[in-house]
């Protein structure tokens, strides 16, 4: 995370590139968080990683992994000792209020979302360093899904391996989701909130317990390319899709 207060001239010019050469699928690979940046905060990034190793008692010396990808001048390790779990949650909790307070007073607000689809992946751990977040989990028909992951860089284009890929990914939610608290979780179909936006954004509403402006009732949701499976996939691979993620389809309430 330290490097998204690095990103140099040559950075960007390699993330320009990039850009243009890169389609649909990436033949050229940015830099690490290369479009991410504090600096318009100005939140001093260094200064709370210097802040949280001394929490944590983080020291350093000279050293080098195995394996190690870059060619460094006077390479150095840092070591962190083992703490107690609760303590390192409350370093973290601080680390990341000394991140986000800034931008909520700019933003004047005082709430904060992240909408990473995978987050809800590492929930346990986000609880324990946050415990008051909640959980908004929007799920789609699994074959939706599959036609999104499949224009996305990240995923195969493969669609026995982009199958597989989701699989591992769903079930692994189906598996944290058993065990959150129910009052950090609340789980909303897509094709609900397309067909009764008011209602459902209601119970989301109550749910995180905040205002919502009523122009967000207004938010134009026809772009949302549900149903797309229909037109981006072939007659077998649908029939692929719909064979090897039936269960799947079962389990989240689609029977069609």
């Amino acid at each position: 995370m330290k490097r998204l207060y690095k990103t140099s001239v040559i950075s960007l010019a390699w993330l320009a590139i990039s850009r243009i050469l890169n389609k649909n699928r990436p033949y050229l690979e940015s830099p690490p968080y290369a479009r991410m940046s504090f600096k318009r905060y100005n939140i001093n990034i260094m200064k709370h990683f210097n802040e949280l190793e001394s929490n944590l008692s983080v020291y350093k010396y000279n050293g080098s992994w195995v394996g190690n990808t870059q060619v460094t001048l006077m390479p150095s390790i840092k070591f962190c000792p083992p703490v107690a779990r609760a303590y390192l949650a409350s370093s973290l909790r601080e680390f990341v209020e000394k991140i986000i307070d800034p931008i909520l007073v700019k933003r004047n607000a005082t709430h904060w979302c992240e909408d990473s689809p995978f987050s809800i992946l590492h929930a346990e751990s986000i609880l324990e360093i946050l415990p008051q977040s909640k959980f908004i989990h929007i799920y789609r028909d699994p074959r939706d899904v599959i036609a999104s992951y499949k224009q996305q860089p990240w995923a195969p284009r493969d669609i026995a391996l982009l199958v597989k890929f989701y699989k591992s990914i769903i079930q692994r939610i189906f598996k944290v989701i058993e065990n959150m608290p129910e009052n950090s979780l609340i789980e909303v179909p897509f094709e609900r909130l397309l067909k009764y936006p008011k209602e459902e954004i209601l119970k989301i509403k109550e749910f995180i317990g905040l205002q919502i402006d009523n122009s967000l009732f207004q938010t134009d949701l026809e772009k949302s390319h549900s149903g797309r499976w229909k037109r981006e996939f072939s007659t077998g691979e649908q029939e692929y899709i719909r064979k090897e993620l039936e269960h799947i389809r079962q389990r989240l309430g689609y029977s069609d």
